[in-house]
């Protein structure tokens, strides 16, 4: 189980306003690199949305990881980077993969 401290959200401490302020530049890119500009191939247009939508995800766990004091919290985060990491490589091999390969693939 997760645990949570309660801390009143208008005070924020020091730490606190520095991961809220890394949360949100980091939401903010993933939230502008999602505007993808979509194609009609339902395959390639959901990769390339959700590449930018796990690489911020990874950015927001390091924050998660550099910031929380939560152990558990913490391996969440770190096991976020890893997967989702290894996830945008997937996604974007498939996309450098000429569709010929990849039918062959199936």
């Amino acid at each position: 189980m997760i645990s949570v401290e309660p801390s009143d959200p208008g005070t924020p401490t020091s730490a606190q306003g520095d991961s809220t302020s890394a949360y949100r530049e980091a939401h903010d890119r993933m939230r502008k690199a999602m505007r993808v500009q979509f194609s009609g191939d339902a395959d390639a247009d959901f990769l390339r949305a959700m590449i930018p939508h796990h690489e911020g995800a990874v950015e927001m766990a390091r924050v998660a990881f550099d910031h929380a004091r939560d152990p558990a919290v913490r391996r969440l985060a770190r096991a976020v980077v890893e997967i989702h990491t290894a996830e945008v490589a997937l996604m974007r091999r498939w996309l450098k993969t000429p569709t010929a390969e990849r039918d062959r693939q199936c």
